[in-house]
């Protein structure tokens, strides 16, 4: 397939590749005594290229804007939408799951949404009524009904939380296919089996996902089930044949696979570096705005630590890679 060249944006999105923060920049925020600190070393190091944060009260905050600010820089550089559609539905699924929580256990939850089109509102406003609406918000939407009437028989929240998890894979899976870019298909579909080895690493049982239906697609969908039920060792052989292995011997050595996020993040990252080297096509694209995602999260989880007094160690471990080459 001929590469489709984009001007001038590949010619940004080459120069925001610099935009990243160093490895000594991250040591610094890890550092440093608490988020005044971290304030004045993201000020200094030029982090905010979208938000305005006036002190370190505002930091979370600034860091929701800022992905926001991203998004809006990448819109306007007029790519295919459904890439940007790969970044909003996961935030989507998201607000679906804390939405469903609050259906069911009748609290407020509002303090979990992620700032998204798709707020408790608009969500309660499409399932009540989705005609009309586009062919993913109709999905959304039975997905809600279904995800509710499967609590009204198995009464849980797990399982609820599966077929939203489940949706969310199999759209990103659907999108990534239209764009014609086998390197984004080749990296959403490792975050689809990284997002599956999670629910590994959290324990799900095969009996949690009776009658679900995860992707079809990628090493560990089809697998899943075959997964959940095998032994430490069964599990561990079939996935030291695959990419996954080393990531996955790694979060046994970890202890009790708590540090498995930041692990699969790192693989992630590791993935995405190559596009750095790639002159043409959306891929860089793509790749920036993943990196530049998982690049806040660690960011908000170091104010978040600083903010409950964890010990600098558990920070480190805790830390995603860089984008850096």
């Amino acid at each position: 397939m001929e590469q489709k060249v984009y001007p001038r944006l590949n010619t940004l999105v080459k120069l925001r590749e610099n935009s990243f923060l160093s490895a000594s920049a991250r040591n610094e925020l890890i550092r440093a005594p608490g988020t005044e600190a971290i304030f004045k070393a993201l000020t200094s190091a030029g982090f905010f290229l979208h938000a305005q944060p006036k002190g370190p009260e505002e930091l979370l905050q600034a860091l929701d804007a800022e992905k926001q600010g991203w998004m809006r820089w990448a819109r306007d550089l007029e790519a295919e939408e459904n890439l940007f559609l790969l970044f909003s539905l996961p935030d989507m699924a998201h607000n679906m799951r804390v939405f469903l929580k609050e259906r069911v256990l009748e609290r407020d939850l509002s303090g979990l949404y992620l700032p998204s089109d798709y707020s408790r509102e608009a969500l309660a406003s499409l399932a009540d009524d989705p005609a009309g609406a586009g062919e993913l918000d109709r999905a959304a939407a039975e997905t809600i009904h279904a995800a509710l009437s499967d609590y009204e028989k198995n009464r849980s929240i797990l399982r609820m939380d599966l077929i939203v998890r489940f949706f969310c894979q199999k759209g990103l899976l659907a999108l990534c296919r239209t764009l014609g870019e086998p390197q984004i298909e080749k990296a959403v579909t490792a975050a689809v089996d990284l997002d599956l080895l999670a629910l590994m690493a959290q324990g799900v049982t095969p009996g949690d996902i009776t009658d679900l239906a995860p992707p079809e697609e990628g090493l560990i969908g089809p697998k899943l089930g075959e997964l959940l039920a095998a032994s430490s060792n069964e599990a561990g052989a079939f996935l030291a044949q695959t990419p996954y292995g080393p990531l996955w011997d790694a979060a046994a050595r970890s202890g009790g696979r708590e540090l498995f996020d930041a692990l699969a993040d790192n693989f992630l990252m590791e993935k995405l570096r190559g596009a750095r080297l790639v002159p043409f096509g959306l891929y860089p694209l793509y790749a920036l705005l993943q990196a530049k995602d998982i690049e806040i999260k660690t960011v908000r989880l170091i104010v978040k630590a600083k903010l409950a007094g964890a010990e600098e160690s558990d920070i480190v471990r805790r830390v995603r890679d860089g984008y850096a080459l």
